[in-house]
């Protein structure tokens, strides 16, 4: 209101996203390919809202800076504890390297680049959603093809992929029919 009690209102008013902190506090690390690294944050401390590059900073034994390309939280962890931070260039392996943000930081190990294409296993769990688990760290996105194994061989429309672990996704699809096998 104003001084005279007349009702004033804000029209196309947009709330600002709320800015990343400018540390978060590290508490583990470890490499899940080649060029990202899996950091957990303090569960005893808020979750932050947002993550960015300039909160963290990695480094070899050498304490030579590895060029920080991204930072996202990890699609299956919906409480932000879990944050993924994308490396410019490759790790060695079994050279140790650090993460740090602010006063905390995690030691890791780095690991070779994969040379092999990752394989994956493929449940049922209803009329119209599958599990796939990777045997290692999947980053999305990928896509997947669902087709009759037999018969006329018609695709089932994958609807939605939901990761749910590092190395499992959730995928619903169109309605499968009964007693039909299906590939992926």
């Amino acid at each position: 209101t104003d001084t005279l009690g007349t009702a004033l209102a804000l029209t196309n008013y947009v709330s600002p996203t709320p800015a990343a902190p400018t540390t978060v506090a590290v508490t583990s690390a470890v490499s899940i390919s080649n060029k990202v690294i899996e950091v957990k944050l303090d569960a005893d401390v808020d979750a932050p809202t947002a993550v960015n590059v300039e909160q963290f900073m990695v480094k070899d034994a050498a304490d030579a800076a590895v060029v920080v390309t991204a930072a996202k939280f990890a699609p299956w962890d919906s409480k932000n504890k879990t944050v993924l931070v994308t490396l410019e260039t490759g790790l060695t392996a079994g050279t140790l390297y650090s993460v740090t943000s602010g006063d905390t930081v995690a030691n890791f190990g780095g690991i070779a680049a994969e040379t092999n294409k990752p394989t994956a296993t493929v449940a049922g769990k209803d009329f119209n959603e599958i599990t796939v688990t990777f045997n290692e760290a999947i980053e999305t996105p990928f896509t997947m093809t669902i087709a009759e194994k037999y018969g006329d061989k018609a695709e089932l429309t994958v609807l939605s992929i939901e990761q749910t672990a590092k190395d499992t996704f959730k995928v619903m699809t169109s309605d499968q029919k009964g007693a039909t096998l299906y590939t992926t």
